[in-house]
Order: structure tokens, then sequence, then C-alpha cells
């Protein structure tokens, strides 16, 4: 559940922390452990997992890039959505889908090698059945983005096909 502070993403599909742990279960993860031991599969690496997490499970690929010394370092995490940033002004879906996977820098995105800022860029390696996509629109003040965002009807930009909108949660507010 999500308690007093949550939002609809937080309780759909929980919280978790820069380095991909959950801090706090969702929706989708509580059913999971209520359908586990009933309703289970089993995934590629052989471990029980419910159809209800099947179907919203993506693996993100986090890889860090030095240009100083061209080391480059990949990680895999569970995801069972995807966060974008809101532009400053009017944006489209498929755009911050193509931005937000963009290269980035992070001040705790540090070479292993030679200790330099490293650039980082998300790719998603799995996709899910059903993607959830969050919009983030709080700016590093935590105020609201007002801007317009283009949901369209389908998705065509991913490999595994086609994906329908379905349905779209408004927050109204400025928190």
């Amino acid at each position: 559940g999500g308690g007093n502070n949550a939002d609809a993403w937080s309780t759909l599909v929980g919280v978790r922390d820069g380095d991909g742990q959950v801090r706090q279960q969702g929706l989708v993860q509580c059913l999971e452990q209520g359908l586990v031991s009933g309703g289970s599969c089993r995934d590629e690496s052989g471990a029980q997992q419910s159809s209800i997490s099947r179907q919203f499970s993506c693996v993100v690929r986090r890889r860090l890039y030095c240009s100083r010394c061209e080391h480059a370092r990949d990680s895999l995490h569970e995801s069972h959505g995807v966060s974008l940033t809101c532009p400053q002004y009017a944006g489209l879906l498929k755009d911050m889908l193509v931005s937000g996977w963009a290269p980035r820098a992070d001040a705790k995105d540090v070479c292993g090698r030679c200790g330099m800022l490293c650039s980082r860029r998300d790719y998603l390696e799995k996709e899910p059945a059903i993607l959830a996509i969050r919009v983030e629109r709080g700016d590093r003040a935590q105020r609201k983005k007002m801007c317009k965002v283009t949901f369209p009807e389908t998705l065509l930009c991913f490999r595994s096909g086609t994906y329908r909108l379905s349905s779209v949660v408004q927050h109204i507010g400025l928190k």
C-alpha cells in the first residue's frame, strides 16, 4: 500500500532508491506476494514470479561511460515502470521517452577506474507486456511544471511492438 503521502505511481509500483532497492512495496509487489504460492510461474532464471509481476516487469540497463579513460560499466535492474522528466514547456510523450534515455551526468556517477565524472545512459533492455509510464513534473525547487504533455494513443518506438494507451491518471494540484 501507499500510506498517507502515496501518489498513484508509488501505490502501483512501489518506491525504489537510486540503487534499485525496494523502499516501499506497491500493489504489484503485494499482489505478487499473495499469488506467488498459488498462481505463479517461473522466469528465465527459474525463480518464481507471479503472472501480475510478469506483465509489468521490465529490465533497465544503466551504462556509465567515462570519456576520459573510455571505461564503460553496465548494471541491470528490474523495474515495474518508466519514470520520465517533464520538459519545461509543452512536450510529446514519445519525445520524452527518447530524451529520458539520453546520456546525462550526475555527481554520483564516478568512473571506477580514473575517478572522473561519467555520463549515464539508461536503456530498456527487456520490455514489459504492460508499460507503466510516470511523468515527473517536479523541478529542483520542488515546484510543479504546468506544461501540457501530449499522450499518443499508440507508441511504435519499442522493439516488442505497439503499445496502446489504456489510461492516464492526472494529478491536479501543486505538489
